[in-house]
């Protein structure tokens, strides 16, 4: 298995994500409303989240069309909803410690797993 990518804590409170040959892809930071700011290696906003009533986050691109939302789900993770309202995907807590994503037929097209220090995803065929 390979890495696609590093995930580190920034001094925002946010995250630096890099590729494996150490270039910044995207890196986030807290927000006033809640949430999450992503900006690109150019420091331009790309995505604003806030909470919602639902337990999850909406999710907004730099012109605040809203393109995404998250909600809990039964089975501890949270269900992915596209701005037309449908299912997107849907995560839950896997065996490794870390989450499995799969898609509206229910079968797994991603898993994350890893520790404090190291985060592994995989992506499935």
């Amino acid at each position: 298995m390979h890495d696609l990518f590093n995930i580190t804590d920034n001094i925002f409170g946010g995250h630096d994500i890099t590729g494996t040959d150490g270039h910044e892809l995207v890196h986030t930071q807290p927000n006033i409303m809640g949430g999450t700011d992503t900006f690109n290696s150019h420091d331009q906003l790309i995505d604003h989240s806030t909470s919602n009533i639902f337990g999850g986050e909406n999710h907004f691109d730099s012109t605040g069309h809203e393109f995404a939302s998250t909600h809990q789900n039964v089975f501890g993770g949270q269900d992915l909803i596209g701005s037309d309202g449908l299912t997107i995907g849907h995560t839950a807590p896997n065996v490794l410690g870390g989450e499995n994503l799969t898609n509206p037929a229910g079968q797994v097209v991603a898993e994350t797993f890893g520790g404090p220090n190291d985060f592994h995803l995989r992506f499935f065929k």
